[in-house]
């Protein structure tokens, strides 16, 4: 038996968009983002392939596969639930290598595959995956809370759900910090 889910459209807004630094995987907010069917130009995770890491497991590390991972977008909501779990103020997307930071979603880090996000003017991007948390994120937030212990070795356990979604550019285009976007999800289903 399968269970069919209808297609759903959403509102939101991306409050900001953000750019390497240049330095190590963290980024830094712009008044806009120029993509490009490869991505971010400059961006580490720029580029039609990559090479198969510890997020794919099942291929030999180091072959060449189709990136799916050229854009890391995060809520505000997901990050203030990171934060309260580490009893810290804040947890800002800039230490956590994201791209664009949005609110409105609820759950956003679920959002499916597939789903579009349509931004005003001409930019579409496509949710390929959950963005599973790593310990590089965990480092980049114990560094600004040296005090509180855990965050580095307890980051992927606790920001499991809440590190927000990669994608991919479907439509290049211009996306400014401010703008409205439609999340349009695809029919979902559940295989049993």
């Amino acid at each position: 038996m399968i269970k069919t889910i209808a297609k759903k459209k959403l509102e939101a807004r991306a409050l900001a968009v953000l750019t390497p630094t240049g330095e190590g995987f963290q980024t830094r907010p712009v008044k806009a983002l120029d993509l490009t069917f490869e991505g971010i130009e400059g961006d580490s995770h720029a580029g039609w392939t990559r090479k198969a890491d510890a997020r794919t497991p099942w291929y030999k590390r180091g072959v060449v596969i189709r990136n799916v991972r050229q854009i890391s977008m995060v809520s505000v909501e997901d990050l203030a639930a990171i934060a309260e779990k580490f009893e810290v103020p804040t947890v800002a997307a800039a230490w956590l290598g994201a791209n664009i930071v949005i609110q409105g979603i609820p759950n956003f880090s679920f959002l499916p595959a597939g789903t579009l996000l349509h931004f005003a003017g001409e930019c579409v991007l496509r949710v390929e995956e959950q963005n599973a948390p790593c310990r590089y994120a965990g480092k980049a937030v114990q560094e600004r809370y040296p005090e509180q212990e855990g965050i580095e070795t307890g980051f992927a356990k606790a920001a499991k759900g809440l590190r927000g979604v990669v994608a991919s550019v479907d439509r290049p285009g211009l996306i400014r910090a401010g703008v409205a976007f439609k999340a349009a999800l695809p029919p979902q289903w559940i295989y049993e």
